[in-house]
């Protein structure tokens, strides 16, 4: 928590021009993207967004997975490996249209379990690769 905030999601947002992807984590992706999107001067895309009790310990641990693409801070160059990441396991935003925007960023209890899920896989896949 953050200023007495749950953060239950983690995000994916892409600059344009660059190319680098954001991972953060927030309580409430329409709003953190809103505010990003009128303070970029690039025009972002929200790649997807992962529902889960433990997005601050995900967002950590994508971030130490990721960091040989890392290019500063949290963001991170465009990788196979990260780009496949999102498409596994982050509600694309396409899906987000079809389910409405509002579903997917207060989510219910199949995305929640969804980002554990997930939280669990990347645990499952790092256990492996040790």
């Amino acid at each position: 928590m953050r200023g007495g905030r749950e953060f239950n999601f983690v995000y994916f947002v892409q600059a344009e021009a660059l190319g680098l992807v954001k991972i953060g984590a927030t309580a409430c992706a329409a709003t953190r993207f809103r505010s990003m999107h009128t303070d970029s001067p690039d025009k972002l895309s929200l790649l997807g967004v992962i529902r889960c009790d433990e997005a601050r310990a995900l967002e950590a641990r994508l971030h130490v997975y990721f960091r040989k693409d890392r290019s500063h801070r949290e963001w991170f160059r465009p990788s196979e490996r990260l780009l496949r990441y999102i498409g596994r396991h982050a509600t694309s935003i396409a899906a987000a249209k079809l389910l409405s925007l509002d579903d997917v960023v207060h989510g219910n209890r199949q995305r929640r379990a969804r980002g554990a899920a997930a939280l669990a896989i990347w645990e499952a896949e790092q256990a492996e690769a040790a």
